[in-house]
């Protein structure tokens, strides 16, 4: 067993399942603490820069980290989750998968906003009703088809 071998093991058993993105982003966050002398500091940074994988980190990933890490406002926590999400399904992902989801979550949330809309009975007959015809005298005349019961057999 190699020592990288060894470690990412050790990694994966101390650490626990969390996303590798989020490994990378505590990492980035580093900062020297109260009372933390150099050579503490620099030990926490090789051991949070091992679980980093920087060695295993291509420039797509870098940038990728870069842009979700800027996304900061109150309006962005949605795209954000969405693109956490796939960035976890998908570590390869490039900045143009990014954007292509940036753009495709306004198109969902409008969908859904339809979806979520009542809609009566009145405006479902009245998108099939010929134009020439009034509403209300088709409406009825549907009602009463409708209304009655089917004949016994």
């Amino acid at each position: 067993l190699k020592l990288d071998e060894a470690v990412a093991q050790l990694s994966e058993l101390v650490g626990g399942s969390a996303p590798l993105f989020s490994i990378r982003y505590e990492c980035l966050k580093i900062i020297k603490r109260d009372g933390e002398d150099y050579g503490m500091l620099a030990d926490r940074v090789n051991r949070e820069c091992e679980r980093f994988k920087l060695r295993s980190l291509t420039d797509n990933q870098l940038k990728c980290l870069m842009f979700i890490r800027a996304l900061q406002n109150l309006e962005d926590a949605d795209i954000r989750i969405r693109l956490l999400s796939r960035l976890d399904q998908d570590p390869d992902m490039d900045m143009k998968s990014l954007i292509t989801e940036c753009k495709r979550l306004p198109s969902l949330k409008h969908d859904t906003a339809l979806v979520e809309q009542k809609t009566s009975i009145a405006d479902v007959h009245a998108m099939h009703c010929p134009k020439n015809q009034p509403l209300m005298k088709n409406f009825k005349s549907v009602k009463s088809a409708t209304s009655k019961p089917p004949s016994a057999c």
